[in-house]
C-alpha cells in the first residue's frame, strides 16, 4: 500500500478513536460508570504519593496493592491538582496516547510479515472495535501493560543474536512486569519460546540460553527494587490484591465455579477457557451485575465464529509461512499462559485484564488475514461467514453499551456528599469509615479533612489481610472502623455467620 495512503488511513482511524474518547472523557459521565472502582485506589494512592504521604490508600498504613509502573505514572498528574476530577480526566485522556502507540506497534508488527493493507486494517481494528476502545478508559493499568506486551513482541521480532539486543529486550520485559506483575512470567516465557523457535539466529542451545540469560537478568534488575521493597515491607513480593483474590472467592473478579445445571456448567467452562472474551463482553454489554442476556449470545457468536476460523487459518499460515512460526508461538504461548493463570488456576478475572490479550489477538488477525483473503477468493463460504459474524458481534457491543451499561446519573462526589456530611455531624472530631468497595468513596473522602475511608476487602489493605490470615479480622474491624458505608454483612467474605453477628453486636471477644 502507498505510504501516504497508509499514513492517512492510520491518522483517520486514530482521529476517530481519539475524538470519540475525548468526548466521552470530558463531556460524558465516565467517572460515574465505565471507570472501575479499583481505579480510584490508584487515584487515591497517587494523590497521597504526590502529597508526600507514601504508598497508602487510607493514610493509616502503606500498601503494595498496585502495579508500580502504572501507579508512578499517575503521580505527576496529582501534583498541584486543583480539584478531584481534572487529574482523573487528564489521566484517562493520556490513555488515548498509550493506546495510540499500541496501535502503531500493531501496525509495525503486522506489517513486518504482511502487507501494508493488513497492517492498517489491524491497527484500525485495535482502535475502533469495542475492546480496544473501551477497556483502556477504565483507568486501570491495561493500556500501559498492553503497550509493553506489544513492545516486547516487536522487540522479539526485531531481535538479533547480540547480547545488546538481549539487554534491550530484558529492559522491556522488566518494564512490562512493573506495569503488570504477571507479565514477567507470561511474556518472558513467550519470549523464550520465540527464541527457541528461531533457529536461524541462535544455532545452538547454548547461544539461546546465553541470550535469554542476559534478557532475564536485565528484566529482574528492573523489577528488583519493587520486589525488595515489597518483601521488606510486607514479607511477600506478591501484591496484597492478588493474595486476597486467591484467598477468597467473594472478592471482585472471582470466577465462581458451579456445576449445578447445564447452563451453570457451561458458564463455568466458558469463563475458565475463554475468560478474556467472556468477561469483557459481559461487562461492556451491561450484564456484569445483572442476569446475563445479550452477553451470552455475543460471546457465543464470537467464539463459534472466531475459534474455528483461527484454527483453520493457523494451520494454513504455518504450513506456508515458516517465518511466522516463532512470532505466532509467542502470541499463542502468552494466550495459553494468560488463560491458565487467570481462568484455570487463579479463577479470577477483571474486565481490563483482557486488553493485552485483545492486542495480541489483533496482531494475530493481521497475520492470518492473507489466508482468509486467499480462501475468500476461492469462494470458501465458512471463511466469509466467520469474518462477518465475528465483526458483527464485536460491533453489536456499541449499541448495547450505550443502552444497557450502568452509566450512572450522579458524579461520585455528589453521590457520597450526603453520607460524608452525616459522618461529620456524628463524629466531628474525625472518623475512619470502612467500605468493602472503597475506591470511589476513598477518593472522594480526600476532600474531607476529618474523614478517612479504609478498604475492608483487603485489595489495598495489607494490615486487614494479615488480620484475616491470623483469624483477627473481626477484632481488626472493631478496633479500626468507626462507621460503615455498607452493610456489615459484607464481612462474610472472611467471617462465618456467627462472627458476622458478633461484629454487628460489637463483641470483640474470641
Amino acid at each position: 500500500m502507498n505510504r501516504n495512503r497508509t499514513s492517512l488511513g492510520l491518522a483517520a482511524a486514530f482521529a476517530i478513536m481519539a475524538t470519540c474518547r475525548i468526548m466521552l472523557i470530558f463531556f460524558g459521565r465516565l467517572e460515574a460508570g465505565l471507570v472501575a472502582d479499583d481505579t480510584y485506589y490508584y487515584f487515591t494512592i497517587a494523590k497521597n504519593l504526590a502529597a508526600g504521604n507514601g504508598p497508602t490508600f487510607d493514610g493509616l498504613a502503606p500498601t503494595n496493592g498496585f502495579h508500580p509502573l502504572w501507579q508512578l505514572y499517575m503521580v505527576p498528574f496529582f501534583i498541584n491538582a486543583g480539584d478531584l476530577w481534572s487529574p482523573v480526566r487528564t489521566i484517562l485522556a493520556s490513555t488515548i496516547i498509550l493506546d495510540g502507540i499500541s496501535g502503531l506497534l500493531v501496525h509495525r508488527i503486522v506489517g513486518r510479515f504482511a502487507g501494508g493493507g493488513y497492517a492498517l486494517t489491524a491497527a484500525a481494528l485495535w482502535w475502533l472495535t469495542p475492546f480496544g476502545f473501551f477497556l483502556g478508559m477504565q483507568g486501570m493499568e491495561a493500556s500501559l501493560s498492553t503497550l509493553l506486551v506489544l513492545g516486547a513482541l516487536e522487540r522479539g521480532c526485531a531481535a538479533n543474536a547480540s547480547l545488546r539486543s538481549a539487554a534491550g529486550v530484558g529492559v522491556v520485559l522488566g518494564l512490562g512486569g512493573l506495569a503488570r506483575t504477571d507479565n514477567l512470567l507470561s511474556v518472558s516465557l513467550a519470549m523464550a519460546v520465540l527464541v527457541f523457535a528461531t533457529k536461524s539466529l541462535w544455532p545452538s542451545i547454548e547461544s539461546r540460553l546465553r541470550w535469554l540469560g542476559v534478557a532475564a537478568a536485565l528484566a529482574l534488575a528492573v523489577m528488583a527494587p519493587w520486589f525488595i521493597w515489597s518483601w521488606r515491607q510486607f514479607g511477600s513480593v506478591v501484591q496484597v490484591s492478588a493474595r486476597v483474590k486467591l484467598y477468597s472467592e467473594d472478592v471482585y473478579g472471582a470466577l465462581h465455579t458451579s456445576w449445578g445445571s447445564v447452563s451453570e456448567s457451561t458458564e463455568t467452562i466458558v469463563f475458565a477457557l475463554f475468560p478474556a472474551a467472556a468477561t469483557a463482553v459481559r461487562a461492556l454489554t451491561g450484564d456484569e451485575f445483572r442476569e446475563p442476556t445479550w452477553s451470552i449470545l455475543i460471546t457465543a457468536v464470537i467464539l463459534l465464529s472466531a475459534v474455528p476460523l483461527l484454527i483453520w487459518s493457523l494451520r494454513r499460515t504455518l504450513a506456508k509461512r515458516t517465518e511466522l512460526r516463532a512470532p505466532i508461538l509467542f502470541v499463542l504461548t502468552y494466550m495459553l499462559l494468560h488463560t491458565a493463570l487467570f481462568g484455570l488456576i487463579g479463577r479470577t478475572y477483571a474486565t481490563w485484564y483482557a486488553l493485552p490479550f485483545f492486542g495480541l489477538t489483533t496482531v494475530l488477525v493481521g497475520w492470518l488475514a492473507p489466508a482468509w483473503r486467499r480462501a475468500t477468493g476461492t469462494g470458501l463460504i465458512f471463511v466469509r461467514a466467520g469474518v462477518v459474524l465475528w465483526l458483527a458481534a464485536l460491533l453489536a457491543i456499541y449499541p448495547l453499551y450505550a443502552l444497557r451499561f450502568p452509566h450512572g446519573d450522579q458524579r461520585p462526589d455528589d453521590r457520597f456528599a450526603p453520607h460524608f456530611e452525616r459522618v461529620q455531624e456524628l463524629l466531628p472530631a474525625g472518623a475512619v469509615v470502612g467500605a468493602w468497595d472503597a475506591g470511589v468513596a476513598g477518593y472522594v473522602a480526600t476532600d474531607y479533612e476529618t474523614i478517612t475511608v479504609t478498604n475492608l476487602d483487603c485489595l489495598v489493605n495489607n494490615v486487614a489481610f494479615e488480620a484475616v490470615r491470623g483469624g483477627r479480622y473481626r477484632q481488626y474491624l472493631l478496633q479500626t472502623v468507626d462507621l460503615y458505608l455498607q452493610d456489615q454483612a459484607r464481612a462474610r467474605m472472611f467471617l462465618d455467620a456467627r462472627e458476622v453477628q458478633l461484629l454487628k453486636d460489637g463483641d470483640a471477644g474470641p
